[in-house]
């Protein structure tokens, strides 16, 4: 099983777009990892919990990135700041308890954003700041019991909202509804569009 990456294990392949590596036990990236024409990268089920370090062994012209149960416990503010051009961001099935302000912000190409199965107990204000493209946005069976009045508030272009199995009680629901009257949004086991 893999472990590491290290530098220029891929960088000898400037075409390779797609990379796949699955039910590892990779914990380090070094940095210079991968090719510049990296767009697709996929390191779902390895044990990379430091995401500040995996990010900068990124290229900057990554589109799609899943971390998807991983351990990863924190996201720090300005850790994706090199990587504008992020399409689909995955981060479900991790221990993430807080989401501080900033953290996601100017990911200006985000379309889809997914935090399901994490800790998260509070979507504060700031946390989604500067995603003018992102369209489908996970929570799902989290513990979130508080959203911040205006937490969904700068994005414009929002389609889905996933919040089914956390603890929100039916005044937040009710708020969160009438605040994002053309979004489907899942608080149980159904979509509602109002």
């Amino acid at each position: 099983m893999l472990e590491t990456i290290a530098a220029n294990t891929f960088t000898n392949l400037p075409m390779l777009e797609e990379i796949i590596l699955i039910e590892n036990k990779i914990a380090q990236i070094e940095p210079n990892a991968f090719g510049r024409g990296l767009k697709r990268l996929v390191l779902d089920v390895n044990k990379l919990q430091d995401v500040g370090a995996i990010m900068l062994a990124m290229p900057s012209k990554l589109e799609e990135l899943s971390l998807l149960s991983n351990g990863i416990k924190h996201l720090s503010p300005g850790i994706f700041d090199s990587h504008s051009n992020l399409r689909e961001l995955e981060l479900s099935y991790n221990e993430i308890d807080q989401l501080v302000p900033g953290v996601f912000k100017d990911l200006l190409e985000l379309t889809e954003l997914h935090l399901a199965n994490n800790e998260l107990e509070v979507i504060n204000a700031g946390v989604l700041t500067n995603l003018p493209k992102l369209k489908e946005l996970e929570f799902a069976r989290n513990k979130i019991a508080k959203i911040h009045r205006n937490a969904f508030s700068n994005l414009p272009n929002l389609d889905m909202l996933a919040l089914s199995n956390n603890m929100l009680n039916p005044a937040a629901q009710a708020r969160i509804r009438k605040a994002l009257p053309n979004v489907e949004i899942e608080f149980e086991s159904g979509m509602f569009r109002f």
